[in-house]
């Protein structure tokens, strides 16, 4: 299924995204380390895309975009997104709203519209790395493109005394 995804993520970019470029590099690149070691750049450049779902209710969804080196609390977004409390989102979950599997999640081209907040310190970067569609593609894109795509709220989110 994973080819079908990159061809989905690829023909989303060619119609709204021009500028962007999918990568191939060789191995897998399922984490932050992995990828930036296959792409020889700093983590901070690699920009993962997790999904949050509310823990009771109405299971509403939020995705965060944040750099590689960093962690999201969840207790941030949750304030942000005014939802009561979030946990991580299934498997199952993560293909369904955004059509693509964990750990190979884009920042864009999602296969239903979800609520998008990007962390600022992925707005430092001219560009940054995040998913391709699978774990051997990974997505170069600039970050000011990502917010206009998504429609993105830009807030602080990584725990700042934390790193991971």
């Amino acid at each position: 299924m994973a080819r079908v995804e990159v061809e989905v993520l690829t023909s989303y970019l060619e119609r709204h995204a021009p500028r962007a470029v999918l990568l191939a590099p060789g191995p897998a690149m399922p984490t932050v380390d992995a990828a930036a070691k296959a792409l020889d750049v700093s983590p901070n450049k690699v920009v993962k895309s997790i999904l949050f779902q509310e823990k009771r209710g109405e299971s509403r969804c939020v995705l965060v975009l944040a750099t590689g080196n960093g962690r999201v609390s969840a207790v941030k977004l949750a304030k942000l997104a005014n939802l009561r409390s979030l946990r991580l989102a299934s498997a199952d979950t993560v293909r369904e709203v955004t059509g693509f599997g964990v750990g190979g999640v884009p920042p864009v081209g999602h296969a239903h519209r979800v609520a998008v907040v990007v962390d600022p310190q992925v707005l430092a970067e001219d560009f940054v790395y995040g998913g391709g569609g699978d774990e051997f593609h990974m997505l170069k894109i600039c970050p000011a493109d990502i917010v206009a795509l998504t429609g993105a709220m830009v807030a602080a989110v990584v725990d700042d005394n934390v790193t991971v």
